[in-house]
């Protein structure tokens, strides 16, 4: 809720500055993790309005990958940041810009090594 009303309605110009979280557990691609999201409202234009948006992921120790191959996740964790557009019509973001950074660690049985993955992801997102 904003501002004490349904989420449908107006966002109050008063709610600048607005901050909240989210916390929860995600599952993507085979990965259980622990995900915080926090939005801060910095903008709002008629029924418009812009949050920022920092997100932290981490996940416990747990077996990944396709079925018959075990892979132990050792480590992962991300952060990024961006902010996004929404529209009071619309269930999901007109535009936006996000970064995220991940470090993955993967101990795959079958090799005694481990494998450490970076990766920097940057997403875009537009109306059309």
């Amino acid at each position: 809720e904003m501002c004490g009303r349904d989420w449908s309605s107006d966002v109050c110009s008063s709610d600048l500055g607005a901050r909240w979280s989210i916390t929860g557990s995600v599952t993507a691609g085979g990965l259980t993790f622990e995900q915080t999201a926090i939005y801060e409202l910095v903008e709002r234009e008629g029924d418009r309005f812009t949050v920022t948006v920092e997100v932290e992921q981490v996940a416990e120790p747990q077996s990944v990958g396709p079925a018959g191959i075990a892979v132990e996740l050792t480590d992962y964790s991300a952060s990024g940041n961006g902010n996004l557009v929404m529209d009071i019509g619309y269930p999901v973001p007109i535009s936006g810009l996000f970064d995220l950074i991940s470090t993955t660690q993967l101990s795959p049985s079958h090799l005694d090594q481990v494998i450490v993955s970076r990766a920097e992801v940057r997403m875009e997102l537009n109306q059309k």
